[in-house]
Parts: structure tokens; C-alpha cells; sequence
């Protein structure tokens, strides 16, 4: 009764809830597994990471060499920015599994993360020949993906995009397949090539093959293709996308703050400055914290403004983060150099392009970085 009651409040959204009646669980049997997982899960859910760790630590107790326990406590540590803690996880996952792909992957985009790309490239080699499943080539296409784009290589990001699209088809249904590829960077970031075609096209492709309302989820990538371009008709069209998907659905916290995002993107293009735009993108922060991307554009929107402080917050916020992110990198070398902190603007830079010192001509953000560099270099 008491498990079918927690699986009710977990439906239900309710978290709290469900962590009472798992630990009331607990209490009956200290040992049983699924209610470690679930609590540990749920507080992992909240951002409570220090409580998910203790349930996590019981459940590697119990079952040592289980890899996912391993993969879900270093996943959490990554979330509490103690990669150190997360890294020596995995390698306790390696000795135990020196051949999951799993493993591998979720190395390599630690180092990606930490801008340790030549150490991530080691690992997606070494992940290669270890693909036997088509859930496992997607696997390692989607590390290929991340890796590529954040190098601003697009003919090896398309390709592992196709490579993934292919992989999906074979072991997931047309839903499961939208999903698994609504935040593919090949498709969320074509605008930095100046390829919002070939991802719009995609995009068409995707939608064909699902009904409404899940055709609507498909507005999530159109959107920011859309909005990339400056082109607030579409924009408008895909946001009438999303807000159908809400009706349909429900409200819930995370499409809500796209959709309240994508507002204050129409109002920055259509005004041609972000003093409206600003309280969309706090709006959509306070809807879903923990989210990159809304930090970006008000860090973005507040340097812009002028008001340094509040850019400042967000940027050490981002830069605590995705330190290896090359376009977090050229964000606050714009919020430094405004501030007249030359030297660190230059730093930022630098770091940014030796990222991206094989990235293709037209990739945008390294010749901005570039211009920017030149720039201030120019000034003295």
C-alpha cells in the first residue's frame, strides 16, 4: 500500500510526498533497494544533493558493483561542482567495468565540461569499439555530438547527429525518437554555422512522423532556430506551439519558463535592446534555476545594460559551472571588457579559442571572440 501510495504522490509531482512513504518503507527494511533509489532519486530531483549522497552511499554499500549507483553518485557530485568527487567515482566505476560505455561517456563529458577536450577525445576513441547495441551507438554519437559543437566542428557534429538519428530508429518508437533528440545541438545551435536550414528541414522531418500534441514539443529546437535569425513570425508560431503543449499537458515549471524566455527574446528583437527583456529572462530563472541558458542571456542582457553587478553574479554562476564552455567563456571576456578589466577579458578570450583552434571559419562565436581580441588588443 505504502509503495503505491509513493509511485501516486511521484505522479502527482508531488516529491515530498513520495520520499515520506519510501523512507516509512525504509523503515520496514533498511535494505530495500528500490526505496534507497527512489529517495535518493526524488532529493536529486529537489537539488538537495547532500541528502540524495547519503541514500546513493547506502545503495554502493549494499551492491559495490552496481554501475549505475556508481554513475547516479557521480552525476550528483557533478551537479555539486565537486568534479574531483565525481571523477574518482567514475574511476572506481572504471575498475569494476573498465569496458562500460557508460562510463566512458559520462568521463568524457565530465572532461568536456572541464575543457579537458583532448582527455575526452581519448575516451570517445577508447568508446568506440565497444559499441554493440543501438542504444549504445547513440550513446556514443551523442558524446561525439557534444564534443564537436563545442569545438564549433560542424560537418562532425552533423554527422553524429545522423548517426544518432539512425541509432534511435532502430530501438525506439517515433515519440521516444523526438524526445531523445529535442536538445541535439546540431539542430538547438545551427544558427552558429549559418545551417538553420538542414536543422529546419530536420526539424519538418521530426514532426511528420508524430501526432499532435507531442508534434508541438518540436517547437523547442524551431524556436531558438527562429529566434537565432531574427525571425519573429515563426518565433511567434512556435510559441503558440509550446503554449499548446502546456494546455495539453498541463503547466509545469520548465516549459513555462521557455515559453516566458522566449517572450523576452521577441521583446529584445522586436526593441532592439533588452531593458523589457531583462525581467522575461529573470522570470524564466526563477522558474527553472538551475538552467544555463537563462543565466546566459541575463548575464548577456545585464552586461548590455550596464548593470555589472547583477551580469557579474551570473557570469561567476556560469563560469562555476561549465568552466570548459567556450561560449560561457567569450560571455564574460564581453562582461570583463566592459567593465574595463582588460586583462581578464583577454584571459577569457584566449581560453575560448584555444577551444576552438580547429573550429571551422564560419563558426560565429570564435570570430566574435576573435574581433573582441583584436580589438582590445588594438586599444592597449
Amino acid at each position: 500500500a505504502r509503495q503505491l501510495l509513493a509511485q501516486t504522490h511521484a505522479m502527482q509531482g508531488d516529491i515530498d510526498g513520495m520520499i515520506a512513504q519510501y523512507r516509512a518503507l525504509l523503515a520496514l527494511d533498511s535494505a530495500n533497494m528500490q526505496s534507497l533509489q527512489s529517495i535518493a532519486a526524488g532529493f536529486r530531483g529537489k537539488r538537495e544533493y547532500d541528502s540524495a549522497l547519503v541514500y546513493y552511499n547506502r545503495l554502493a554499500k549494499l551492491q559495490p558493483a552496481d554501475i549505475a549507483t556508481r554513475l547516479d553518485i557521480a552525476a550528483t557530485q557533478t551537479s555539486r561542482l565537486q568534479f574531483d568527487d565525481a571523477r574518482a567515482e567514475l574511476e572506481r566505476a572504471r575498475t569494476v567495468a573498465p569496458n562500460d560505455p557508460d562510463v566512458l561517456a559520462q568521463l568524457a563529458r565530465l572532461d568536456m565540461r572541464q575543457g579537458r577536450y583532448e582527455d575526452a577525445a581519448e575516451w570517445i576513441a577508447d568508446m568506440a569499439p565497444l559499441v554493440r547495441t543501438a542504444p549504445q551507438r547513440d550513446l556514443v554519437a551523442g558524446v561525439r555530438e557534444t564534443y564537436h559543437y563545442s569545438l564549433g566542428q560542424y560537418q562532425a557534429l552533423r554527422d553524429a547527429y545522423l548517426e544518432r538519428i539512425s541509432a534511435i530508429a532502430e530501438f525506439a518508437v517515433p515519440i521516444q525518437a523526438v524526445q531523445q533528440v529535442l536538445g541535439s545541438e546540431a539542430l538547438v545551435y545551427a544558427s552558429d554555422w549559418g545551417r538553420e536550414t538542414f536543422a529546419l528541414r530536420q526539424v519538418d522531418s521530426l514532426r511528420a512522423t508524430v501526432s499532435e500534441p507531442w508534434s508541438f514539443t518540436l517547437d523547442v529546437p524551431a524556436v531558438q532556430i527562429h529566434l537565432d535569425r531574427g525571425d519573429i513570425a515563426s518565433a511567434r508560431e512556435s510559441l503558440e506551439g509550446l503554449s499548446a503543449l502546456n494546455a495539453a499537458f498541463g503547466d509545469a515549471p520548465g516549459r513555462t519558463a521557455r515559453i516566458v524566455w522566449i517572450e523576452g527574446r521577441i521583446a529584445w528583437i522586436e526593441d532592439g535592446d533588452c531593458g523589457r527583456a531583462v525581467e522575461s529572462f529573470r522570470a524564466a530563472q526563477e522558474l527553472s534555476s538551475g538552467s544555463s541558458l537563462y543565466r546566459a542571456w541575463s548575464a548577456s542582457c545585464l552586461t548590455e545594460l550596464e548593470e555589472w553587478e547583477a551580469a557579474e553574479v551570473e557570469v561567476d554562476w556560469l563560469m562555476e559551472r561549465l568552466p570548459g564552455d567556450g561560449k560561457i567563456r567569450l560571455l564574460a571576456a564581453n562582461l570583463y571588457a566592459g567593465q574595463g578589466r582588460t586583462d581578464d577579458a583577454i584571459a577569457e578570450l584566449e581560453a575560448a579559442l584555444e577551444y576552438w583552434s580547429e573550429a571551422d571559419a564560419d563558426f560565429r562565436p570564435a570570430a566574435e571572440a576573435r574581433a573582441l581580441l583584436a580589438e582590445l588588443q588594438a586599444a592597449g
